[in-house]
């Protein structure tokens, strides 16, 4: 009996859809599915393994849809050959799907209404919460639920969002977790950039909140805290949580699951969407490998700019990009995605890993994103040499054109061909695997 989830059919094709899934600290849990997939690519049944791993998506049903829908793209694109002998896997973690009420188009995931925020802050305050104590998640539950705090409960709160914080594989080279104070300051930055445009169920404690530009103004000229919004730091510590936990996932799950299907014989491609392509670069960084895998990409990654700079080409500092060696681990160049229509990784993502010391440093040029910490899917790849990264426009049913020296392949997906964050399952990024698989190693 199979243990394959599914099927994926298009143009005359159906393949396999394997479903590995991983609990938070990245421990396997469906051992039966694991065994099958590297046997039968140990007899050869499958050779070629395209490995999926989501992002902010906490529902088993919307991420088997989104393998589904890309895969689908994929094969209705790709020219077969006599040789090819192809399975899919998704990976599944837990995730949380975050929501900035303030975003004027579609939320990272799920809806942009009220019933979503709140659905968002149960869920989030959960996650959080399962790192501390029950008196300390039940504390941190009670500051969170009020419309308004005292200065000193303020502190409190931001001390017991940190305290959940455990810290993951480093993006650049000063990436530690924040300082209570760097967290409050990114606490105010999230509020400054919200709107009060969402109502809030006082069912669950939050009440409607003042404007909130304006109270942000007032609270730091007083030096208080007193008009932030205390979803602004659920939001703000959930964005650091799963950052971590992409981290762990990609180190504990997948990069073994990678050693395993390269010493097996798989030519492996690697496909990641937001944080998922964290969890791809983490195993990439952190897993030795038999073989080298055949591609990777990266569909709007949620990850740092600066993830594969080089030293001393980071602003502050002279470390290189955290996630560097990945690009030795793969055969051809790493596609990755960007786009400025994707709000939450070109206008908010840095604002929730801010650093206090990161304001005011755009010693940058004049037109370089605004923050060290901007995300990779939202200003594309930063401190890499002349010839080793190529921005180019992501085109359809076209050969990319990109020097031979390219490491990494920016592919900007503005003038609408990428018009949010989760639009990867579009004509444009489904191309962008088959092209790969159309370029000889």
């Amino acid at each position: 009996m199979t243990t394959s989830f599914s099927t994926v059919t298009a143009q005359g094709h159906a393949v396999p859809l394997y479903l590995i899934q991983g609990d938070k600290s990245g421990t396997l849990k469906t051992p039966e599915a694991y065994r099958e997939l590297v046997d039968k690519v140990t007899d050869g049944t499958f050779h070629d393994v395209y490995v999926f791993a989501h992002g902010w998506n906490n529902d088993f049903d919307e991420s088997v849809d989104l393998f589904k829908r890309f895969f689908t793209g994929f094969l209705e694109r790709r020219v077969p050959s006599a040789d090819w002998k192809p399975v899919f896997v998704g990976v599944q973690w837990p995730s949380v799907v975050l929501v900035f009420p303030w975003e004027k188009g579609p939320a990272i995931a799920g809806g942009n209404n009220a019933e979503a925020d709140r659905d968002f802050q149960h869920h989030a305050l959960g996650v959080i919460g399962d790192e501390l104590d029950d008196a300390e998640a039940a504390r941190l539950r009670e500051l969170a639920g009020r419309g308004s705090l005292e200065a000193v409960e303020q502190v409190e709160a931001v001390g017991l969002a940190r305290a959940a914080m455990r810290g993951s594989l480093p993006e650049i080279a000063r990436d530690t977790l924040p300082t209570e104070a760097e967290l409050l300051e990114s606490w105010r930055a999230l509020d400054q950039a919200s709107r009060p445009s969402v109502p809030v169920n006082p069912d669950f404690g939050f009440a409607d909140e003042p404007d909130a530009a304006a109270a942000a103004g007032t609270a730091q000229a007083a030096g208080l805290l007193s008009a932030l919004d205390p979803r602004n730091l659920i939001r703000g510590a959930t964005v650091y949580m799963m950052k971590d936990r992409a981290g762990t996932i990609g180190a504990n799950l997948v990069g073994p699951l990678l050693q395993s299907l390269t010493g097996a014989g798989a030519s492996v491609r690697l496909v990641g969407h937001s944080y998922g392509c964290r969890v791809m670069l983490a195993a990439l960084s952190t897993a030795t490998l038999p073989y080298k895998a055949r591609s990777a990409l990266l569909l709007q990654p949620a990850v740092n700019q600066y993830c594969f700079a080089e030293a001393g080409s980071i602003p502050h500092t002279q470390g290189s990009g955290g996630f560097a060696r990945a690009i030795d681990q793969v055969e051809l160049p790493i596609y990755s995605t960007f786009s400025p229509h994707d709000f939450p990784l070109h206008d908010t993502f840095h604002l929730a890993l801010r650093r206090a010391k990161d304001l005011g440093e755009a010693e940058l040029a004049a037109e370089a994103p605004p923050s060290i910490y901007c995300a990779l899917g939202g200003y594309g790849p930063q401190g890499m040499a002349n010839g080793s990264a190529s921005t180019i426009p992501i085109v359809e049913q076209a050969t990319f054109e990109y020097p031979a020296t390219a490491r990494v392949v920016a592919l900007d997906g503005a003038g609408e061909r990428i018009t949010s964050h989760g639009d990867v399952t579009n004509a444009f990024t489904c191309w962008a695997l088959a092209e790969q698989d159309a370029r000889p190693v």
